[in-house]
């Protein structure tokens, strides 16, 4: 596959959460632990000279962690969140020699996060957060076409979103959540080794 001055150009992440078990603390202080189904879709491409030269497309499953921390007291919001996906995405691209190639291979997200950020309203229905974060994505290999070889892509990002509480009446309840991530830092090891054991390793920056 080509992999010649490599741009990260959209990496696309829609959530659907579905909560599966919630637990509250104390009165002075609420504590939510949310186990959650999600479904990731991924449309990432690779351009050079203007031009896309692969792309890697998919929706896969996978399961969500989080844990945040509200005191009745304070506007402080705090937040943990782990994910992790696998499944199979969808390559188009070519090989080195330009040959069209299209294959679908299994792939591995996985997410960590943390979230500080302000409740506003009396009923904290409005919270705006920020934080820090790390996306690791191992594109895997098709396994199946000769001179492919497996990456591993490493980002840091900055999370900057919004949570929209709504309350019905009762224990029945409805949040919103949207956010914005600025990527960083962005290293893909690739390991050419994998195609000869006498080829070296090398590390790319996004």
């Amino acid at each position: 596959m080509k992999k010649q001055n490599l741009f990260f150009s959209l990496m696309l992440f829609l959530i659907f959460v579905i909560p599966v078990y919630t637990a509250s603390g104390a009165s002075e202080s609420e504590n939510i632990l949310d186990i959650s189904a999600m479904l990731t879709n991924l449309n990432y491409r690779e351009i050079q000279s203007g031009m896309v030269i692969d792309s890697e497309k998919g929706t896969i499953p996978g399961i969500e962690l989080s844990f945040s921390h509200q005191p009745s007291s304070s506007i402080l919001f705090l937040r943990g969140i782990t994910n992790l996906s696998y499944g199979s995405l969808d390559y188009n691209g070519g090989t080195w020699g330009g040959t069209a190639l299209a294959f679908s291979h299994n792939s591995t997200l996985f997410n960590l996060e943390g979230d500080i950020g302000l409740c506003i309203g009396s009923k904290k229905i409005l919270i705006l957060y920020s934080g820090v974060g790390h996306t690791f994505w191992n594109r895997g290999m098709s396994n199946s076409t000769p001179g492919d070889y497996d990456e591993h892509y490493s980002l840091y990002y900055l999370p900057v979103g919004v949570i929209l509480n709504i309350k019905q009446d009762g224990d029945l309840s409805f949040s919103i959540h949207a956010s914005l991530r600025y990527m960083f830092s962005g290293t893909v090891p690739a390991f050419f080794s994998g195609i000869n054991p006498g080829f070296n390793d090398v590390a790319l920056n996004l």
